[in-house]
């Protein structure tokens, strides 16, 4: 063969090697688009009523805009709107919005109302609150520090939202609006004024609950108070302690339902007292430091005394806590039964702290692993000097594992409820068990996470390719000695199949499809045992919509943009907390669209 030949094929082969490499996309997303054509909207064969009242999806989707759908949401909801810090109304700000704020309000609107729901939505107004808490000069001395009359404490204020139509605390509920908190300063009103002290900041429109702390030092004789407030304006909450309709709970001379006579053999020094609602676990009385082996304190409290009677309502408990710098002792948690349970809290003497050793590990005999975590110590019965148990002491820590899976820690002696969480990576699940410290060394083996496994598929048959599924831990209370699971994701095949490891316990689990796809998350309330968990076939139906521009409460209806929106449900026969079932951002002009499936279920 001739040195051209050679050549050319050279040439050729240099030519083919240097060819660009095109990328072929092993999966994609299915589109809900293109209606009525190949995947026309009858094709979604989803069952339904078509009754509104009823919040179910209805049996026939319509074309809408290219896409299918189902229409508005039949079902009750609620929009958390996250304002961004660089918003020039209200940064970051939280509000709470219901499906009827979202919903079109009938009758005509308000003169030079430009924009109304639903397909304009305006944020509530931000109104202007200044409060104090002031002390009359009776209220003052009776809690044994005297104040002139009308002196105005500093206080640390909370603003607890409410969800609308309801008792619940949005936290409690499952929505992600935290409180609102502020704090007294001193301010002038004016020259011919004096300084005063007192707090200022701007609410919402909304009902809360107000909790105002007294600050160090007079948080050891004053106690917090609580109440509903319902805000439409601008308001003075000026609070007066020791007034005719506000008095303290006890406000006898000796105050013998607030007074707690305190004991402890080895000495009080540095300790402290106080009493919380068990519901909520706050602070509802003043909080005092300790001295000498035996003292009388008085724990005076606001709005918790039984109806008729100046007796302590249930749901309250004492604590008694040790200085924060002490490892290894308890403090007592008792519980006030029926008004009484203050006049004698005796601190039991206790046992010498012990050491405890253990390791956690997978596999057995000369086979043993060590395996890195993390564990978590909470005492149930813990024990006295006598070795006897006493489930009013409480104590609780954590350590970590050394890379070996060893640990050692300090412990008041008794039993323990441990929850051990292996380090992400090693295939093993968070788990809960138990341990007596008289055992002074424990080997934990932590089962192997559950392998969950399904399919994701449109309702018209088809694979939903590259979702994201989501296994989120679930807020509902764990039962028994089961432990809140830690979170996991991964992303469906081109054919909608998935395999994921989780913890044991219970989830909110979620297919997520890609965005731009047109279809809307689906949530489901998931409990995985150990072993192995088929899921089998979760449908994504087309959704309903929910579109609107969101804009500041002023004439003008300024857009507010880059704001994250989440929506909320309840699960369909189950109560709170709620979830969420759909999330989007508004954008540069204020607009947003969300896609939502049927509630969680």
């Amino acid at each position: 063969m001739s040195r051209l030949a050679l050549a050319g094929i050279g040439a050729l082969a240099l030519a083919i090697a240097c060819s660009p490499i095109v990328a072929e996309q092993l999966s994609a997303a299915p589109l809900n688009a293109g209606c009525p054509d190949e995947h026309a909207c009858n094709l979604y064969n989803v069952a339904g009523t078509g009754d509104a009242g009823a919040g179910t999806t209805p049996a026939k989707a319509q074309c809408n805009e290219g896409r299918c759908d189902f229409g508005r949401p039949t079902f009750d909801y609620w929009a958390v709107v996250s304002v961004p810090d660089s918003s020039y109304y209200a940064p970051g700000r939280t509000f709470v919005l219901t499906s009827k704020d979202l919903s079109a309000q009938p009758g005509a609107a308000a003169p030079g109302v430009t924009c109304r729901p639903p397909l304009c939505v305006q944020l509530p107004e931000l109104v202007a609150a200044e409060g104090k808490y002031r002390v009359t000069a009776a209220a003052s001395k009776r809690v044994g520090f005297p104040l002139p009359e009308g002196t105005s404490v500093p206080v640390r204020v909370a603003f607890v939202p409410l969800v609308e139509g309801m008792e619940d605390e949005t936290s409690a509920f499952g929505l992600p609006a935290d409180a609102l908190f502020t704090s007294s300063r001193v301010i002038s009103k004016g020259k011919e004024k004096p300084l005063e002290v007192s707090y200022t900041d701007a609410v919402s429109v909304g009902r809360y609950v107000r909790i105002a702390y007294p600050q160090p030092p007079y948080d050891e004789w004053f106690p917090p108070v609580m109440t509903q407030l319902s805000v439409s304006d601008g308001f003075l909450d000026d609070f007066l302690l020791g007034d005719a309709k506000t008095p303290l709970d006890d406000d006898t001379i000796a105050g013998d339902s607030r007074l707690a006579s305190v004991t402890r053999a080895e000495g009080l020094d540095g300790w402290r007292v106080w009493l919380i609602e068990t519901a909520t676990e706050r602070r509802i009385s003043s909080i005092h430091t300790l001295a000498g082996s035996a003292m009388d304190v008085r724990l005076d409290t606001f709005g918790q005394s039984q109806k008729g009677s100046t007796a302590l309502k249930d749901g309250v408990e004492v604590i008694v806590a040790p200085p924060e710098s002490w490892l290894g002792v308890p403090r007592l948690r008792s519980r006030i039964i029926n008004g009484s349970g203050l006049e004698s809290v005796a601190v039991p003497s206790f046992a010498a702290p012990a050491t405890i050793k253990g390791v956690v590990a997978l596999g057995e005999g000369v086979a043993l692993t060590g395996i890195p975590a993390r564990l978590f110590f909470t005492g149930t019965r813990l024990r006295r000097a006598d070795n006897t148990p006493d489930s009013l002491l409480r104590y609780a820590t954590s350590v970590s594992t050394d890379l070996t899976g060893h640990f050692s820690t300090v412990l008041p002696p008794g039993f323990y409820d441990v929850t051990i969480e292996p380090a992400e990576g090693t295939g093993l699940s968070k788990v809960k068990d138990t341990f007596d410290t008289n055992e002074l060394a424990k080997t934990y083996f932590p089962p192997r996470r559950t392998a969950a496994s399904g399919r994701a598929v449109l309702s018209d048959g088809r694979p939903l390719a590259a979702a994201d599924i989501l296994a989120v831990p679930s807020d509902i209370p764990a039962v028994g000695n089961a432990v809140k699971p830690r979170p996991a994701r991964t992303r469906t095949d081109r054919d909608g199949r998935f395999l994921l490891e989780v913890d044991q316990g219970q989830y909110n689990f979620i297919v997520e499809p890609q965005s731009g796809t047109g279809f809307p998350r689906v949530v489901q309330l998931r409990s995985f045992a150990t072993g192995t968990a088929d899921l089998g076939e979760i449908q994504v139906a087309p959704p309903t919509r929910l579109a609107f521009t969101l804009r500041d409460p002023s004439l003008n209806g300024n857009p507010i943009l880059r704001a994250t929106v989440r929506i909320f449900a309840l699960a369909p026969g189950r109560g709170p907390p709620s979830l969420e079932i759909g999330r989007a951002m508004t954008d540069e002009s204020g607009k947003c669209e969300i896609l939502l499936a049927q509630q969680a279920r």
